[in-house]
C-alpha cells in the first residue's frame, strides 16, 4: 500500500514496485501527476489491519462456521486475469 500512487487528475492507480508508470511520476493515461494518498503510510496501514481484525474477520468467521464461505488465494502471477475470473466463477457456481 505504501508503494501505491494515484493520478491526481483521472484517479488511475499505479504501484511503484509492481505496476510502474512509463514515466516516473506521470500517469500513462492522461499525463497527470501521480501522488501518494495521505493514508498510504505505515501507521495508517497498521490501523487498517487492526480494523480488519476487529470488524471484518468476525464476519468471515461467522460465515465460515456456517459453511457458506469460499475463498480463493491469488498466488500465481503467471495466470491471466481472465483465468482468475474463471476460477472464481467456478467457486461461485459450486463446480
Amino acid at each position: 500500500m505504501s508503494s501505491r500512487r494515484t493520478c491526481k487528475s483521472c484517479s488511475a492507480i499505479y504501484n511503484i514496485l509492481t505496476l510502474k508508470p512509463k514515466k516516473e511520476g506521470i500517469c500513462n493515461i492522461c499525463g497527470g501527476e501521480l501522488i501518494q494518498r495521505g493514508d498510504d503510510n505505515p501507521e495508517s496501514i497498521k490501523k487498517r489491519f487492526r480494523e480488519f481484525e476487529e470488524k471484518t474477520k468476525p464476519v468471515l468467521e461467522h460465515y465460515k462456521e456456517k459453511g457458506v464461505l469460499s475463498s480463493y488465494f491469488y498466488d500465481k502471477l503467471e495466470i491471466t486475469p481472465e483465468e482468475h475470473v474463471e476460477k472464481i466463477l467456478k467457486i461461485i457456481r459450486g463446480c
